[in-house]
């Protein structure tokens, strides 16, 4: 087991007990304090040595942020998941272990603040933003912990989690049983959930009543699966795969309803070209592109790992003079068509949708009652026909312009991961995760070409007229006669 060593044990004495303290360990080595020492955690002592500590790792916390703004400006994917990835969690074992510092994190508070969203989102965070409670990423926040606030939660947390073993340590315990064990194993498990679940109780408390609808509707989509791997995905991957600058400052955009700079004020519908008609007007040829992005990015897995991986495969005549419920047209293609996704000798076959979960028709219901409505309309369109006439199993894949995929497309995921990770030699946890990072990848930016796209009929004073010159060197009347030997 462990032996203490005299260079690294330094009992802490009271103020009143110093000698006497010295005087005990006397020739064994053993370096006496009455102010305190630092461990791994925190510090243990007075409260001007434990000040003192908590000031310094805040100042370094400090310089800390002040690099990733500096990445920002050219690339604001690699900056977020830098600082969501290190800087945000360095503070994390502080917080959990020294009490009342929680006004000492302001300095960290401001120097993200004023200087990380303009470079990552191109604007500041206004002060109404910033009372409300930030959120992690996969339930919908920024991302971006408020170091004041969450203090107080991380230590209430860690004295939870460590109740029976400090409880053990006082009765002077020799080990801890294995009722206490699991004690502890349950206070960690619970803990996260707790702050999690009080966190999004204080949205409603400190949001105004005119933000509380639109701050929902912009947390709920982003909490869907797999929609949270784009904002903390490192920009790695082939050319065009990673988001640009212009490209990862407007992909929160969309899903929070604000108007995208540079865009015109009206379509060519007539209607004003917000955020939300942007992405449902089928107008233009967008909404197509859309949905082939996500065609394209949820056949790509199942080809890598199987044969017969088709896109738009050749349907099967339908000769029954019975009528099949559904879509009975003859060239009535499904998107997808693969082996495996519900069993090696299965096949499968699947017809893409997507959803803007901000659109009028979803405003009262909540995103996954929006999956389950699309989803029906998928099945009732080609489930009888992909049964009867195709003899495969049908698959509604729907997913929303926000990046989040619905219930019954995550199954054929988890079943494509698994034969993908032994291929590439990985873990099953992260093939999925690059499906789903993909995924998250696509959908926002095919959204963002519906936003960027051209709106209107273009102007004709912009138009250049093509030259009446004629580009070719030789005249007609001469080319016979011009030898080139």
């Amino acid at each position: 087991g462990h032996q203490p060593k005299p260079p690294k044990t330094v009992p802490i004495a009271k103020e009143d007990r110093p000698q006497t303290a010295k005087q005990t360990f006397k020739g064994s080595g053993i370096q006496v304090t009455a102010e305190g020492e630092r461990h791994p955690g925190a510090a243990l002592g007075r409260e001007k040595l434990r000040r003192k500590y908590a000031e310094d790792k805040v100042a370094k916390w400090v310089r800390d942020v002040e690099q990733p703004p500096e990445i920002g400006r050219d690339d604001p994917q690699a900056a977020f998941t830098a600082f969501t990835k290190a800087p945000c969690h360095r503070r994390t074992p502080v917080q959990r272990t020294a009490p009342g510092i929680s006004e000492l994190p302001g300095p960290l508070e401001n120097a993200p603040r004023h200087s990380l969203p303009p470079a990552i989102v191109g604007r500041q965070a206004p002060d109404s933003e910033r009372k409300v409670p930030t959120p992690p990423v996969r339930l919908g926040g920024p991302g971006t912990p408020n170091p004041v606030e969450g203090s107080d939660l991380e230590l209430q947390a860690s004295a939870k989690t460590t109740e029976n073993l400090r409880q053990s340590i006082t009765d002077q315990e020799p080990t801890p049983d294995g009722h206490q064990a699991e004690g502890v194993a349950e206070a960690t498990r619970d803990c996260p959930k707790d702050k999690e679940v009080r966190m999004m109780r204080k949205i409603p408390e400190t949001a105004s009543d005119s933000s509380v609808g639109s701050l929902k509707r912009s947390i709920t989509p982003a909490q869907e699966k797999g929609a949270g791997a784009r904002p903390t995905a490192p920009p790695i991957g082939p050319p065009g795969w990673a988001p640009n600058k212009e490209e990862s400052r407007d992909a929160p955009r969309p899903r929070h309803g604000r108007q995208t700079p540079n865009t015109p004020a009206a379509r060519v519908c007539g209607k004003k070209n917000s955020a939300d008609h942007t992405l449902i007007c089928k107008n233009g040829g967008h909404p197509i592109l859309r949905h082939n992005k996500a065609r394209d990015t949820n056949a790509a897995p199942p080809r890598e790992v199987r044969h017969d991986a088709k896109t738009e495969p050749e349907p099967i005549p339908i000769d029954s003079p019975q009528p099949i419920p559904g879509n009975a047209e003859e060239r009535a293609r499904l998107d997808i068509s693969a082996r495996g996704p519900r069993g090696p000798p299965q096949k499968t076959m699947s017809d893409v949708r997507i959803l803007h979960p901000n659109a009028d028709s979803h405003k009262d219901r909540d995103i996954k009652s929006a999956h389950t409505q699309h989803e029906n309309i998928k099945k009732r369109e080609h489930e009888q026909r992909a049964i009867q006439v195709e003899k495969r199993s049908p698959t509604p894949p729907a997913h929303s312009t926000s990046g989040g995929t619905a219930p019954q497309a995550q199954a054929p995921h988890k079943r494509i991961a698994d034969p993908a990770a032994q291929k590439t030699n990985e873990e099953y946890r992260d093939a999925i995760s690059t499906m789903r990072t993909k995924l998250s990848f696509a959908l926002p930016k095919s959204a963002l070409m519906s936003v960027r796209g051209p709106r209107g009929k273009p102007s004709r004073e912009r138009e250049s007229p093509t030259p009446d010159t004629s580009l070719n060197p030789i005249p007609d009347g001469l080319r016979g006669d011009v030898s080139f030997s």
